[in-house]
């Protein structure tokens, strides 16, 4: 089945994958699993909740929470009722919140926890659209979202014809999201991306680059209201895999550990305060023990995932024995495939993490390419430090034929002139890359980018590593 939309997911969960373990979150300290039937009904139920509600196809629904099943049930719900999401940072500061609320022009905001909904709570006044607000967790003086639910419960059966009719008539080109960046280069600019950009993404992924399956778990802690964590999300679900949200930044190890983790994605920060760790955790051991640790850590910052020399193969299984079959012992467990992005890790720190067979792939994109343009390949066994890997293929949007992505590297400043977006390098298709929100000027230049690309490059394709 293909998949054209981004709710087309549920239709594929449901026929292939009926598990009881999706999406997992911490609740009270211990796991809360949800099966793909209660993924199902929470998405439609809230879909029913906005339809009653009045809003109508293409308003914006805001999310501002942290990694949570929740958020996958607002987004699919959103989506199918024909609306927008709007998914925001939760750590942003209050001048932040009232720019980007009222730039969307949001109906309805749905917060997770209190700490969150505090933040922003001194500029509710100040949004033009005065948006209808829901809180997950309890908040006092804060509508529930359980009364967002029952809502939706009480007239599934008045709203239900109308999104299986969605679910017929959305087009891969309707707009699913608005993303706005992080604004380091001024203000937030919203990113506006279809059904087709992000389908068209990470479908060639799925069928090009994976080795994991529909028994693999996974573990989520970078923000779901980025794109790349958000991508990959997507990726995973089609996959049939499950999700388990990290309770925090700090039980992240653990969180490991307790689900038995098949994979996660980072950004190399997260990869050095690892390595950090594991290079201080053999301060504290005694003579020989502290001899054979420090001899495999230093083993493994210059490993070479290629050389198949017996005796360099045996000295790396005896270090794998002896060091990091235990490293992998506390996280779980398992051999693992990781995916870093945002910008590039040292070579030791990946040179270790691939001894201990948790194997990480560098990725490169952009909020506007949807996200990924880059990706090293564990299909294909290629591992290649300090290249972002191959360039992923692209969909046809109609015939879903493979094709090679049209793309060519840029210098910032050229970028910038031609398309007004502020970077460091870029990479830009016309088929991936979608009007920023509310930026006529920004537009207008994306257009002439749009022709000049067309008619200067074409299609072209990488054909070596760097």
């Amino acid at each position: 089945m293909k998949v054209l939309r981004i709710f087309d997911i549920l239709d594929i969960l449901k026929e292939k994958y009926r598990k009881n373990d999706i999406l997992c979150g911490k609740q009270g300290g211990k796991w809360r699993k949800w099966s793909v039937d209660e993924y199902i009904e929470m998405s439609h139920t809230i879909a029913c909740a906005l339809l009653e509600l009045g809003f109508q196809k293409g308003d914006k629904i805001v999310t501002i929470m942290r990694n949570r099943p929740a958020w996958n049930f607002f987004d699919m719900g959103i989506m199918l009722a024909g609306m927008i999401h709007v998914p925001v940072y939760p750590t942003l500061n209050p001048e932040e919140y009232k720019y980007i609320l009222n730039h969307c022009d949001c109906k309805l905001i749905a917060f997770g926890a209190e700490v969150i909904y505090r933040r922003v709570e001194p500029v509710l006044p100040f949004i033009e659209q005065h948006p209808l607000v829901y809180a997950i967790d309890k908040i006092s003086g804060v509508p529930s979202a359980e009364e967002l639910l029952q809502l939706g419960r009480a007239n599934r059966e008045k709203w239900e014809p109308v999104i299986e009719e969605n679910k017929r008539t959305i087009s891969t080109d309707d707009i699913a999201t608005i993303i706005y960046t992080s604004g380091t280069t001024g203000k937030s600019k919203g990113v506006m991306l279809s059904h087709g950009n992000i389908c068209n993404n990470f479908m060639p992924i799925v069928e090009d680059h994976q080795l994991l399956d529909y028994h693999s778990k996974m573990l989520s802690f970078l923000p779901l209201c980025h794109v790349y964590e958000r991508t990959v999300n997507y990726h995973y679900q089609y996959m049939g895999l499950s999700h388990y949200y990290a309770g925090s930044m700090a039980t992240i190890a653990k969180d490991m550990h307790d689900m038995h983790a098949d994979g996660f994605c980072a950004v190399p920060r997260v990869f050095e305060m690892m390595y950090d760790k594991l290079q201080s955790a053999g301060k504290n051991l005694k003579g020989l023990k502290k001899h054979i640790y420090y001899w495999a850590f230093h083993f493994g910052t210059k490993f070479d995932y290629y050389n198949e020399n017996p005796f360099y193969l045996m000295r790396y299984n005896l270090a794998d024995k002896l060091v990091y079959s235990k490293w992998r012992e506390n996280l779980g467990g398992h051999e693992m495939t990781v995916v870093s992005g945002g910008s590039s890790i040292p070579e030791k720190v990946i040179r270790l993490f691939t001894a201990a067979k948790i194997r990480v792939y560098e990725g490169y994109g952009l909020t506007e390419t949807s996200p990924v343009i880059a990706v090293g390949n564990p299909k294909k066994k290629i591992l290649k430090i300090g290249c972002v890997g191959e360039m992923v293929k692209a969909f046809d949007r109609y015939g879903y034929k493979t094709k090679v992505l049209g793309a060519s590297f840029r210098t910032a400043d050229e970028i910038e002139r031609l398309a007004g977006v502020g970077c460091h390098a870029v990479t830009i298709t016309p088929e991936f890359f979608d009007l920023l929100i509310k930026h006529p000027s920004t537009n207008e230049s994306l257009e002439m980018f749009r022709n000049s690309w067309q008619n200067a490059f074409g299609e072209t394709q990488i054909t070596d590593y760097l």
